[in-house]
Protein backbone atom coordinates (compact mmCIF):
# COMPACT_ATOMS: atom_id res chain seq x y z
CA UNK A 1 0.00 0.00 0.00
CA UNK A 2 1.41 3.63 -1.12
CA UNK A 3 1.73 6.09 2.01
CA UNK A 4 0.22 9.70 1.23
CA UNK A 5 3.67 10.76 0.02
CA UNK A 6 3.65 8.30 -3.02
CA UNK A 7 0.66 8.09 -3.75
CA UNK A 8 0.38 12.24 -4.57
CA UNK A 9 3.49 11.61 -6.60
CA UNK A 10 2.08 8.92 -8.84
CA UNK A 11 -0.93 11.14 -9.04
CA UNK A 12 1.05 14.28 -10.29
CA UNK A 13 3.15 12.44 -12.40
CA UNK A 14 0.14 11.06 -14.23
CA UNK A 15 -1.21 14.21 -14.01
CA UNK A 16 1.63 15.94 -15.61
CA UNK A 17 1.69 12.87 -18.51
CA UNK A 18 -2.10 13.86 -19.27
CA UNK A 19 -1.53 17.75 -18.90
CA UNK A 20 1.03 17.37 -21.90
CA UNK A 21 -1.33 15.74 -23.88
CA UNK A 22 -4.10 17.40 -24.12
CA UNK A 23 -5.95 18.99 -26.81
CA UNK A 24 -5.28 22.75 -27.01
CA UNK A 25 -9.09 22.90 -27.34
CA UNK A 26 -10.37 21.37 -24.65
CA UNK A 27 -7.58 22.17 -22.29
CA UNK A 28 -5.84 19.97 -18.97
CA UNK A 29 -8.70 18.89 -16.65
CA UNK A 30 -8.72 20.86 -13.68
CA UNK A 31 -8.15 17.88 -11.00
CA UNK A 32 -4.78 17.46 -13.08
CA UNK A 33 -3.69 20.67 -12.40
CA UNK A 34 -4.38 20.73 -8.85
CA UNK A 35 -2.92 17.16 -8.62
CA UNK A 36 0.30 18.73 -10.04
CA UNK A 37 -0.18 22.07 -8.17
CA UNK A 38 -0.48 19.49 -4.98
CA UNK A 39 3.08 18.34 -5.38
CA UNK A 40 5.02 21.17 -6.10
CA UNK A 41 3.16 22.88 -3.13
CA UNK A 42 4.48 20.19 -0.35
CA UNK A 43 7.88 19.89 -2.17
CA UNK A 44 8.49 23.41 -2.33
CA UNK A 45 7.76 23.42 1.58
CA UNK A 46 10.36 20.23 2.05
CA UNK A 47 13.22 22.37 -0.52
CA UNK A 48 14.88 25.26 0.70
CA UNK A 49 15.29 27.27 -2.85
CA UNK A 50 13.79 27.03 -5.87
CA UNK A 51 16.76 25.87 -7.81
CA UNK A 52 17.15 22.87 -5.64
CA UNK A 53 13.35 22.11 -5.85
CA UNK A 54 13.95 22.45 -10.07
CA UNK A 55 16.92 19.92 -9.74
CA UNK A 56 14.95 17.62 -7.60
CA UNK A 57 12.03 17.44 -9.89
CA UNK A 58 14.54 16.48 -13.06
CA UNK A 59 15.78 13.78 -10.79
CA UNK A 60 12.12 12.12 -9.16
CA UNK A 61 9.76 13.98 -11.45
CA UNK A 62 10.94 14.25 -15.17
CA UNK A 63 7.17 14.04 -16.30
CA UNK A 64 6.39 16.86 -14.17
CA UNK A 65 10.30 18.49 -14.34
CA UNK A 66 9.32 18.48 -18.18
CA UNK A 67 5.92 21.20 -18.12
CA UNK A 68 7.40 24.54 -18.39
CA UNK A 69 8.58 26.04 -15.14
CA UNK A 70 5.59 29.03 -14.98
CA UNK A 71 3.19 26.38 -15.76
CA UNK A 72 3.93 24.25 -12.64
CA UNK A 73 4.30 27.17 -10.76
CA UNK A 74 0.42 28.44 -11.43
CA UNK A 75 -0.54 25.19 -10.92
CA UNK A 76 0.85 25.18 -7.56
CA UNK A 77 -1.03 28.39 -7.07
CA UNK A 78 -4.23 27.48 -7.71
CA UNK A 79 -3.96 24.53 -5.56
CA UNK A 80 -2.85 26.88 -2.59
CA UNK A 81 -5.52 29.46 -3.48
CA UNK A 82 -8.17 26.78 -3.62
CA UNK A 83 -7.04 25.40 -0.17
CA UNK A 84 -6.45 28.87 1.56
CA UNK A 85 -2.81 28.80 2.00
CA UNK A 86 -2.84 32.31 -0.03
CA UNK A 87 -5.47 34.27 -2.04
CA UNK A 88 -8.14 32.27 -0.21
CA UNK A 89 -11.14 34.87 -2.54
CA UNK A 90 -10.13 33.04 -5.59
CA UNK A 91 -13.63 32.29 -6.12
CA UNK A 92 -15.46 35.28 -5.10
CA UNK A 93 -12.88 37.50 -7.30
CA UNK A 94 -13.71 34.90 -9.91
CA UNK A 95 -17.39 34.64 -9.70
CA UNK A 96 -17.45 31.22 -9.22
CA UNK A 97 -18.82 28.97 -6.27
CA UNK A 98 -16.46 26.38 -7.88
CA UNK A 99 -13.16 26.52 -10.08
CA UNK A 100 -14.41 23.87 -12.37
CA UNK A 101 -17.84 26.38 -13.10
CA UNK A 102 -15.15 29.33 -14.29
CA UNK A 103 -14.61 29.77 -18.69
CA UNK A 104 -10.76 28.13 -18.68
CA UNK A 105 -9.51 24.94 -16.62
CA UNK A 106 -5.74 26.66 -17.71
CA UNK A 107 -3.68 27.48 -14.52
CA UNK A 108 -2.13 30.43 -16.06
CA UNK A 109 -5.23 32.06 -17.32
CA UNK A 110 -7.26 31.83 -14.40
CA UNK A 111 -4.00 33.29 -12.31
CA UNK A 112 -3.76 35.90 -15.17
CA UNK A 113 -7.56 36.80 -14.66
CA UNK A 114 -7.45 36.60 -10.65
CA UNK A 115 -5.13 39.44 -11.18
CA UNK A 116 -6.98 41.66 -13.50
CA UNK A 117 -9.79 41.34 -11.14
CA UNK A 118 -7.93 42.13 -8.39
CA UNK A 119 -6.71 45.64 -9.76
CA UNK A 120 -9.76 46.30 -11.17
CA UNK A 121 -11.57 46.40 -7.17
Amino acid sequence: MLDTYNKTAVEAIEAAIKIKSHKRVTGPAIEDVLKVGKLMSDRAKETPSPKVLGLMLKENYPEIASLQPCYRSNCRWLYEALSGERDADILEVLGVSRIEDFKSQNPEVIRREYRIRCKEH
